[in-house]
């Protein structure tokens, strides 16, 4: 079932303690991740264009590196032909302030911090937002050195998306929540992104206490990448991250519409 969006993007909002992402207030969130690059630019340009009307309620790029410690062998995989065929963090930009006007929904970078710190953090903010980025979402930055670099990035009003994971301690997703803007990014498994057949025993129970202790919306990613997946988690948490499955697809020449309005479905 396709969802008719506005041509205009309104993404972001403000309120007292930061940024957020207005989608959350209306339904479950959809964020949909792909590699910049991969298979081509070309490809990267469609999916922009089309994942919001197939029902992607926020899209996350992946700007390409050579040592992408949290991703597993099919993204690995589409880092490796993106850079390549020659995709830099100058032409991912590029393309979001490209295309920025065709896409009604947030935009969220994934990046690694090497890449940041190589162009200098002041100087990547103020070149995303520039280009048309909502959200940051850097999985190699370590908490609570974050908490400076989300102050910028809030200053700068681009959203910095902070990580919690299973091993992270109850009593702080609070603290790191409060440390961020967008959305907090849960993390179902410790390791590596990549298509499960099954999500972790006790998911349910650990996704409710974080929403519970989190000021922010929470997204749950890894691992997902099906629609039982999503009917098993929905009730927990405010959206999901589904990434390596699409990558799958576009990897292999095959378009992910279909996929997609799948698993928006699988919020009804």
């Amino acid at each position: 079932m396709k969802k008719q969006k506005s041509n205009m993007p309104a993404p972001l909002g403000t309120v007292p303690n930061g940024i957020k992402f207005s989608v959350f207030e209306k339904e479950k969130a959809l964020n949909i991740f792909f590699v910049a690059g991969a298979p081509n630019m070309d490809v990267s340009v469609q999916c922009l264009r089309k994942l919001p009307a197939s029902g992607a309620d926020i899209i996350e790029i992946g700007v390409p590196y050579s040592d992408p410690l949290a991703d597993g062998p099919v993204i690995r995989d589409a880092y490796a032909r993106a850079l390549a065929s020659g995709v830099t963090l100058n032409k991912v930009l590029e393309l979001v302030a490209a295309e920025r006007r065709n896409v009604p929904v947030p935009i969220v970078l994934m990046i690694y911090s090497n890449l940041v710190l190589h162009r200098g953090e002041d100087n990547f903010i103020g070149d995303a937002v520039k280009s048309g980025v909502n959200g940051l979402i850097i999985p190699d930055m370590m908490y609570p050195y974050t908490k400076k670099f989300a102050a910028k990035c809030r200053a700068a009003g681009i959203a910095f998306i902070p990580l919690a994971a299973p091993a992270t301690e109850s009593g702080r997703i609070r603290d790191i929540s409060l440390s961020g803007d967008g959305f907090l990014y849960y993390v179902n498994v410790e390791g590596i992104t990549g298509v499960r057949e099954n999500l972790p025993k006790g998911i349910a129970r650990r996704l409710a206490k974080v929403s519970a202790s989190s000021v922010l919306p929470v997204m749950s990613g890894f691992g997902i990448s099906r629609p039982e997946h999503i009917k098993a988690v929905k009730k927990y948490v405010d959206g999901v991250v589904v990434g390596s499955a699409v990558q799958n697809l576009l990897n292999k020449g095959e378009k992910p519409w279909a996929l997609v309005e799948e698993l928006k479905c699988s919020f009804s």
